[in-house]
């Protein structure tokens, strides 16, 4: 049985606990996965400047296998430092297979090569996918028409992905040249797949410094639904405009913003409405298409009570303290 006076001092502290408990901020969740940064550029490219691109594709792709394939470009920058192609892979017989990329100003196989890379069919991993091929610095002459050549040793299965009907790369066209019958086609005046180009980009390893993000201020903590500013810096050391790219951890994005000037103080909002814990990765590129490398800044979203009325959270705690103090203590 109890007594008056223990009723006194209990009830305003189960009530002040209860109260506590309620109310305190910062409940924790599960954490929400955060790893969709397919849009922002790899580290592996970092300092790298695109410079020619058709990365458009329709599924049409042409079989490498009895077949030397080319794409002409023509370049605007005067390094060539990677390329890379889309293709899939279907199977290789033996470990020793290899793709080979050769890079030469005359569409002839017997034409010296200004470069040339390789590739292990063991080292490719996923069956469709962009390889990669890196040289050692091209020296090219802008506006000048150029040749990549793909073939492979070995009996792999590769196709090389493009796209026909409309013309997205005017710069360059597509070539085949078939080994059974020793003779060249031109694949984009093709009847039966006109404007014909395969899917490749180049890039030029960039001559002047990467821009890299200095900071990255805010809140680390705060509720859901509840916009939040981030406060962004970037430099550039040359002093140009930049451009961000913001994944926000929660499979939304900002797209290439800007631009803006090196070390400006960039103002940036964003709301999370689910709960949990979301890494936000920053990126910077300058003008000329340099890109740096990624920074991150953790934020937590926690529980909040939502609903129309600002204050119906109190009101709904004291309605189940009454409850408890009634049904408890019989009052």
């Amino acid at each position: 049985m109890i007594s008056k006076k223990t009723k006194t001092i209990i009830q305003p502290t189960l009530l002040l606990l209860l109260l506590c408990g309620f109310l305190a901020p910062g409940i924790t969740a599960t954490t929400i996965d955060s790893s969709n940064q397919e849009n922002l550029i790899p580290s592996a490219l970092v300092g790298y400047v695109l410079d020619q691109s058709q990365a458009v594709t329709n599924n049409h792709r042409f079989t490498i296998y009895g077949w030397h394939l080319v794409q002409s470009f023509t370049p605007s920058m005067s390094i060539l430092s990677r390329v890379e192609i889309l293709c899939e892979i279907i199977g290789h017989q033996a470990e020793n297979e290899f793709l080979e990329l050769v890079i030469k100003d005359t569409l002839s196989l017997e034409a010296p090569a200004l470069a040339t890379a390789t590739l292990s069919y063991a080292a490719i991993r996923n069956p469709k996918l962009w390889i990669e091929f890196t040289f050692e610095n091209i020296t090219l002459t802008p506006e000048k028409t150029y040749f990549m050549f793909l073939s492979q040793s070995g009996y792999g299965d590769c196709y090389w992905y493009g796209i026909y009907d409309e013309d997205y790369y005017a710069r360059g066209f597509a070539y085949g040249y078939n080994k059974q019958m020793s003779k060249w086609e031109n694949l984009s005046e093709e009847t039966i797949f006109p404007d014909f180009d395969f899917c490749f980009k180049t890039y030029s390893l960039g001559e002047n410094t990467a821009p890299e993000i200095q900071s990255i201020e805010g809140v680390s903590r705060a509720q859901r639904q509840i916009p939040n500013q981030l406060n962004i810096t970037a430099f550039d050391a040359e002093s140009d405009e930049l451009f961000l790219y913001i994944d926000w951890g929660d499979n939304f994005n900002s797209g290439w913003i800007g631009p803006y000037a090196s070390g400006e103080k960039i103002i940036v909002n964003h709301t999370w409405v689910k709960i949990g814990r979301f890494t936000v990765s920053v990126q910077a590129k300058d003008i000329h298409g340099n890109i740096g490398d990624i920074s991150t800044f953790v934020f937590r979203s926690s529980y909040e009570q939502t609903n129309r009325y600002p204050f119906y959270p109190f009101f709904d705690v004291f309605s189940l303290l009454k409850w408890i103090q009634q049904v408890v203590f019989k009052r």
